[in-house]
């Protein structure tokens, strides 16, 4: 993951095996700003908010599953196209960091969230080294993704980061690669592994 600032850039699974990595220096271009990218080939394309009138999803005729759902086929803006919709919304803020922007540059896959700060809880390597205060902000964090039907795929103390202090502190799971719609049993067993852990 490539970090600067509030800015946080993930690479494609390419660049992780030691395929060529993006040679835009990211402190010198925003996110947020598409009229100028001098070191970028072309303005890379961002995700902005799509208009439901522009979209025709037939929920009756899927094309497949996967981890995160179904895909079913549908149109945008009158060009057909497999849809997966995935309520974000819900988890946003109180259990993963809040989605800001994301695209694509050159050829990378780029998602840009708020930053978690202060973040990792330093010298906790298991659940059990966490305070009982964040341990119970963590679980409930946790919880609120369990009710949506998901599981973490990935618990570990590092993917948990803490934001804020106070009452207004929160607890924010990072690294779901691994997190999929879970059966009631899997998500069970996920909290129980926190108590255990």
């Amino acid at each position: 993951m490539l970090c600067d600032g509030n800015f946080f850039a993930t690479a494609s699974n390419s660049a992780k095996t030691g395929a060529r990595k993006p040679q835009f220096p990211l402190q010198e271009w925003s996110y947020s700003d598409t009229s100028r990218s001098p070191h970028l080939e072309a303005s890379p394309t961002l995700l902005k908010p799509v208009i439901s009138s522009a979209i025709d999803v037939d929920y009756q005729n899927l094309l497949g599953r996967s981890s995160t759902g179904g895909v079913v086929l549908g149109s945008v803006k009158g060009t057909s196209a497999a849809i997966k919709l995935v309520d974000l919304d819900k988890l946003q803020s109180d259990t993963i960091a809040q989605l800001l922007d994301g695209g694509l540059i050159e050829g990378y896959g780029m998602v840009a969230t708020a930053p978690i700060l202060p973040g990792l809880v330093l010298n906790g390597r298991l659940f059990k080294d966490l305070t009982w205060d964040d341990l119970a902000l963590a679980k409930r964090s946790l919880g609120r993704m369990h009710a949506m039907g998901w599981i973490h795929g990935d618990l570990q103390v590092s993917n948990v980061l803490f934001s804020g202090d106070g009452e207004g502190r929160r607890a924010l799971w990072i690294d779901l690669e691994d997190a999929r719609v879970g059966t009631e049993e899997e998500r069970d067993d996920e909290m129980r592994y926190m108590e255990l852990r």
